[in-house]
């Protein structure tokens, strides 16, 4: 609760302040484009609780501010939840509540675990947070992923920084470009109600097509992600000129420096966030407006008997007196350990 206040409030205060200037037109088309992450979620219990916070914010605010585009869209997901129950639609009460967090779930929602099975428990938990009788569950796929968030290219402005190494800005355009292509499909994903399984259905499609006009920038990343770390320093990878990039890519995807790439990154799982969410880094806000993470609970101890038992493996099974004589022995023989410790 004290992390959610302290990040995801005034955060929203500044959406909703923002979307308030807005035409009509405008608050229907980007009143969603609030994006929260949690780049390690786990089971996802920090990701359910933002999307109560967002929902209780978001329909006090359509409350005070009726927005015919978006009470249109809370009418057709309901009229199509009613539909499907078929005789059991009038014993069913469905709010405009439920319909809210369905559509954050959606469109406001992401996470990334390194643990698979992680990944699935963080869907299940939001597929039950945010079920509504009537309509199946939501497509999770693309925005709650399996991926290791510490590797990998972060932001649209470190592709940058490394083009800017070479030609300048060059890259700059090619970049949008590259990402504007793909974002089409997942536009078009974002405006799919998920009010029946066609729907469904049509959203894995537009992922696909999404994944495949993504294909070319993320070779790019990887090689960039991957280049300091050149198994050889005087092959392909090493040497790759990423200010060549316009005249090679086209080249690119059975080039030996992907290849290279390909071979450090294949158990690393890595996570190019303007990759795998480009509607989030090509939006206003060019990423994420909050990012939410759980805190280390205890500080970070180095345990000094595990230390000296690298170098003396007896350490551990010593009487307490014999253990601190023979690690102040190593103290005076080893003085570079002495400081490795500290």
């Amino acid at each position: 609760e004290h992390l959610l206040d302290g990040a995801l409030e005034p955060a929203l205060d500044k959406h909703l302040e923002y979307i308030s200037k807005l035409s009509e037109a405008d608050r229907t088309d980007q009143f969603f484009d609030f994006r929260v992450a949690d780049i390690a979620m786990g089971s996802g219990h920090f990701l359910v609780s933002a999307i109560d916070r967002i929902e209780r914010r978001f329909a006090i605010w359509l409350e005070q501010n009726p927005t015919p585009g978006i009470v249109r869209e809370l009418k057709y997901l309901r009229d199509a939840a009613k539909n499907s129950l078929g005789d059991l639609a009038d014993t069913v009460t469905i709010e405009d509540g439920q319909l809210l967090r369905r559509m954050i779930a959606r469109r406001c929602i992401y996470g990334v675990d390194l643990n698979s099975t992680s990944v699935q428990l963080s869907q299940l938990s939001i597929w039950i947070h945010t079920f509504v009788p009537g309509l199946p569950l939501s497509l999770l796929d693309h925005n709650l992923i399996h991926g290791n968030s510490l590797v990998g290219v972060s932001s649209l402005e470190e592709i940058r920084k490394k083009f800017n190494e070479g030609q300048g800005t060059l890259f700059e355009v090619n970049a949008k470009n590259l990402l504007t292509e793909a974002t089409e499909p997942l536009e078009k994903l974002a405006r799919i109600s998920d009010s029946s399984i066609k729907d469904i259905e049509k959203g894995r499609t537009l992922m696909e097509e999404a994944q495949q006009k993504l294909a070319e920038i993320k070779s790019l990343c990887d090689i960039i992600t991957t280049k300091p770390h050149a198994i050889s320093p005087d092959g392909a990878l090493a040497g790759y000129m990423f200010e060549n990039w316009s005249l090679q890519k086209n080249d690119v995807q059975n080039s030996s420096a992907l290849k290279e790439a390909k071979a450090i990154l294949e158990k690393v799982n890595p996570v190019h966030f303007p990759v795998c969410f480009p509607e989030v880094f090509l939006s206003k806000s060019e990423g994420f407006n909050v990012i939410l993470g759980n805190p280390p609970w205890e500080e970070a101890v180095v345990n000094e008997d595990k230390f000296w038992a690298r170098y003396s493996p007896g350490l551990a099974g010593m009487k307490a007196g014999e253990q601190e004589a023979l690690k102040n022995e190593l103290r005076e023989q080893r003085s570079d350990l002495v400081v490795e410790l500290k």
